[in-house]
């Protein structure tokens, strides 16, 4: 091994091999493009087989008091983020969305007492949004195509909080939201990416 740090030979390293600039035909350009186009449509649709292994993900009424709840813990921890600057303590967005979903679900009277109590107990137990860091791994909500809904995407570490997920599960449930399994269809952008190409889906 200490060959390995012995004196560089003089000259070694100075000459620098440049490769010559091509140019590329419009037929080289479009066959670019269209790899391009159909890497980008295998991409996402890898990201969308992800979400969907990973995240539980529920489409709510906006209106609706779970989302109501999380769209306003979401601006909260923004505006207090931004006052507090980078070093904040605030913890993670999704322990504030997390945080109100609980406590939204404690006030639903259409969930037994029993599940409400347990949903007490955690919302006492949890005094700093750092403690749920590393235990609510993703809490947030997205715009879906119907402006009159919103999507919220949920994932816990395992064994972490799956009791008070399974209560907020049946709270958002019995409230109307519709839980989406498998992946998501296809956005607009992918859309009209595979118009373009005048290909069959690649989707499997």
């Amino acid at each position: 091994m200490d060959s390995w740090f012995g004196a560089v030979p003089h000259g070694a390293g100075d000459a620098r091999q440049v490769w010559p600039r091509t140019g590329h035909s419009s037929k080289d350009n479009e066959q670019l493009l269209t790899a391009v186009a159909r890497l980008t449509l295998k991409t996402a649709q890898t990201c969308r087989n992800l979400e969907s292994a990973v995240f539980v993900t529920y489409i709510l009424a906006k209106d609706g008091v779970y989302a109501q709840a999380a769209s306003a813990a979401g601006q909260t921890y923004a505006q207090r983020a931004r006052a507090a600057g980078k070093n904040h303590t605030l913890g993670q967005p999704s322990s504030w969305v997390w945080a109100a979903l609980a406590q939204a679900a404690l006030k639903d009277e259409a969930l037994f007492e029993e599940k409400r109590a347990m949903l007490k107990q955690h919302c006492d137990s949890v005094t700093d949004p750092m403690v749920l860091s590393d235990q609510v791994l993703y809490c947030r909500l997205s715009k879906v195509y119907d402006q009159t809904k919103t999507r919220l995407q949920l994932s816990v570490a395992p064994g972490a909080l799956s009791d008070v997920l399974t209560v907020l599960q049946e709270g958002i449930e019995k409230s109307g939201g519709l839980r989406k399994d498998g992946p998501a269809p296809r956005g607009a952008l992918e859309r009209q990416i595979q118009e373009l190409l005048g290909e069959p889906s690649i989707e499997s």
